[in-house]
């Protein structure tokens, strides 16, 4: 019987870890292009939410897509049809 214990499975595969590092990097690259265009987050209500988006993926809670789903969806509107325009015969095509 050997004394080395099996090694676990990497639950982050190598791929996964370079598909991430490469979001990253374009994600850092898309910020700097606005920061060299003069775009400055803290006077932008977008830039606000890019913020808010950083501290839901840097936290260890459950759900981080869903969360940054909801943080940049519209609040629901009872009201969306009148709003755009839509009909029921307009959206099912009868």
């Amino acid at each position: 019987m050997s004394d080395t214990a099996t090694p676990s499975p990497d639950p982050l595969s190598q791929t996964e870890f370079l598909q991430i590092r490469s979001r990253l990097l374009d994600l850092a690259a898309a910020l700097d292009r606005a920061q060299r265009a003069g775009w400055n987050r803290d006077r932008d209500a977008r830039g606000q939410k890019i913020a808010e988006a950083f501290e839901i993926l840097s936290d260890d809670g459950p759900e981080r897509a869903a969360r940054i789903q909801q943080l940049f969806s519209l609040a629901h509107d009872p009201k969306w049809r009148e709003i755009f325009q839509l009909t029921l015969r307009t959206t099912f095509g009868t």
